[in-house]
Formats: C-alpha cells, structure tokens, sequence
C-alpha cells in the first residue's frame, strides 16, 4: 500500500483567504446608539478573526446628552 503526501503536489504555499469585512451603520447616539457600539465593541475585541467597519451617524454635535 503507498500512501501520498499532499506536499507532493503543492508548489507554492497556499493562499490565506482574507476575512470579509463586517460593515454596521449606527443612526443616532442616543442611549441606544451608545449601547450598541459598546456591545459591537465587545464583540470585535472578542473575535479578531473578523474585520469591522463602524460607521456612526449623528446629526448632533457632540457634547450634549451620551453624544461621543
């Protein structure tokens, strides 16, 4: 019985896929708004295997009320 060896038939190292891209919008941060991006937060910091773009839309300036 003969047994194979995949690194027979690779020449060249096998390409690492790039992780896709994890796209959230926030309108409004109110108290809810606020709440979510620290709960998104947490999860980017819990799994490093995704890549996140977080956009925040407000039509306030920030300052007032749990505004960033």
């Amino acid at each position: 019985m003969q047994t194979l060896s995949i690194e027979r038939f690779v020449d060249e190292p096998v390409p690492v896929a790039e992780p896709e891209t994890r796209k959230i919008a926030i309108i409004g941060m109110g108290s809810r708004g606020l709440s979510i991006l620290e709960q998104l937060i947490g999860m980017a910091r819990d799994d490093r295997s995704q890549r996140w773009l977080i956009d925040v839309f407000d039509p306030q300036l920030p300052g007032s009320g749990l505004h960033l």
